[in-house]
């Protein structure tokens, strides 16, 4: 059996794991991109729409003008169109000439109204078609994106697999090690055991004893598995201002709303990062964010680049529990305060709602709600 030195093992599988890293800050980036350009779009669609409304609106009151309109041009053309016999019903010529006149004015008055719709509603047919233009670009902008996290998922999964792979192979590794090591004790203590019954049975039984002994000790050391993590979902701590624990963290929480927000959002460690999601089982990182706020009766929008528009910006240094803390520029992250330079948050890709350290994170903006 060929075995791959422990070292060189362990190298890829470190090369691995951060090659999955990476990629999974990429998907986070696309994603939170591909977020913004969601939000974009549904405020476009809402102007369209709000376009299309006036543009009906203006359609209804040209078409009744345009019916008054057809009714004058039919009484103006019986009126005009009548023979010399019919003036005397009318009256005199002159009277007819100013029932005439009348109506000529009448008409003008409305060809002007009419005119002046039809500007109005070509404006805003302007306007629909570009808003409809704009809509589009948002769209393709939208399916790019989308055709990114496409690629980028595709290579976050090969990534993944080689990671799996690299790590089951460790694994193999150091079973094969372990049950090696396992063999030669076996062996050694046989050997010990034929030697102390070839010095007489007193011997052997002290050999056999101490073989015994050895071989459940080797036993003992075998991994007992991953210590205890994070607490399980749901076991929210008490939603009150004071001081509370979160994944182990403690928190100074300044008002009860906070307490809230971070009672929800600290239950949630451990579900893990899916682009797009926003709760229960899964989140991005605004959509973490969004619906641990959303505990408090707080609407943000599900993306981090909108979400620092939210609110009154803080700096880094006045920073308290409950503030949102924006990362990289354009901003593509986003998570809760907790204090002490510590925040939860849903990472990226490949990982799951967890504390994370401000140190290894280049801050950006920070906002309180």
């Amino acid at each position: 059996m060929t075995l791959v030195a422990p070292a060189a093992q362990a190298s890829d599988v470190e090369d691995a794991r951060a090659e999955v890293q990476e990629l999974g800050r990429e998907v986070e980036v696309a994603a939170e991109a591909y977020n913004e350009a969601r939000v974009q779009t549904e405020a476009q669609k809402q102007h369209v729409a709000a376009a299309q409304a006036r543009v009906a609106s203006q359609a209804t009151a040209v078409e009744a003008m345009q019916d008054e309109l057809g009714a004058l041009a039919v009484e103006t053309y019986k009126r005009g169109g009548v023979d010399p016999q019919l003036v005397a019903l009318v009256g005199s010529v002159g009277s007819y000439a100013t029932s005439t006149s009348t109506l000529t004015v009448m008409a003008e008055r409305r060809s002007v109204s009419l005119s002046d719709l039809k500007e109005a509603t070509d404006d805003l047919e302007a306007l629909q078609a570009a808003a409809a233009v704009e809509l589009e670009q948002v769209a393709a902008m939208e399916a790019d994106l989308a055709g990114q996290k496409t690629a980028i998922e595709a290579r976050l999964a090969g990534a993944e697999d080689v990671l799996a792979a690299a790590e089951a192979e460790a694994a193999r590794i150091e079973a094969a090690r372990v049950a090696a090591a396992e063999e030669a004790t076996r062996s050694r203590q046989a050997a010990e055991a034929a030697q102390a019954l070839a010095a007489g049975p007193a011997v052997a039984g002290t050999a056999v004893a101490a073989g015994s002994t050895a071989a459940a000790g080797t036993r003992a050391a075998a991994p007992a598995g991953a210590p205890a993590g994070a607490p399980a979902a749901g076991q929210a701590p008490a939603a009150s201002a004071g001081t509370m624990s979160c994944g182990g963290v403690s928190v100074d929480v300044p008002t009860d709303r906070v307490a809230t927000v971070l009672a929800f959002a600290c239950s949630q460690l451990g579900k893990p990062y899916v682009w797009g999601a926003s709760g229960p089982n899964a989140y991005d990182c605004s959509g973490f964010t969004m619906a641990s706020w959303a505990k408090a009766g707080v609407s943000l929008p599900h993306s981090s680049r909108s979400q620092a528009g939210v609110g009154t910006r803080v700096s880094e240094g006045d920073l308290r529990a409950g503030d949102l803390v924006f990362s990289f520029s354009p901003i593509s992250h986003v998570g809760i305060y907790l204090g002490g330079g510590k925040m939860i948050a849903a990472p990226s890709a490949g990982d799951v709602v967890k504390i994370q350290s401000l140190q290894y994170l280049p801050y950006t903006a920070g906002t309180r709600l």
